[in-house]
């Protein structure tokens, strides 16, 4: 598996691209990079589903229940920023954000953090 280097998030125009297989690619690559064993990583939203999109990476973070600090915290490590948005997420299920440069191209990525078996991780 490739190396993924962790860089500043950039806001960009919304636009839709294609689908691409490095997609599947760049997000093993992040969750691999920020494992940790009390969470579990799932690749979602466009880029996982095979379809056209704004091509950025979305992964779940999903923690266990009465672990929510300590699953907001764990994005920290690696250089993740607050959402960047005008309408964030409530602070019970927050989305974090940062780029990665996979083979010299640079992806966008949010992190949503969710905990495990509730409403949301199911939807």
């Amino acid at each position: 598996m490739e190396k993924i280097t962790f860089t500043q998030y950039q806001l960009f125009s919304a636009s839709f691209n294609p689908w691409r297989p490095i997609f599947i690619d760049v997000a093993d690559a992040i969750m691999a990079e920020i494992k940790h064993p009390d969470f579990e990583f799932l690749h979602f939203g466009s880029s996982s589903f095979k379809v056209a999109g704004k091509g950025i990476i979305d992964i779940s973070l999903l923690y266990q229940p009465g672990a929510l600090e300590l699953a907001i915290k764990h994005p920290d490590d690696f250089d993740f920023l607050k959402q960047h948005s005008h309408k964030p997420f409530p602070d019970t299920s927050p989305r974090k954000d940062i780029a990665v440069i996979y083979l010299g191209e640079t992806f966008q990525v949010h992190v949503h953090v969710i905990e495990k078996n509730s409403i949301e991780h199911h939807k």
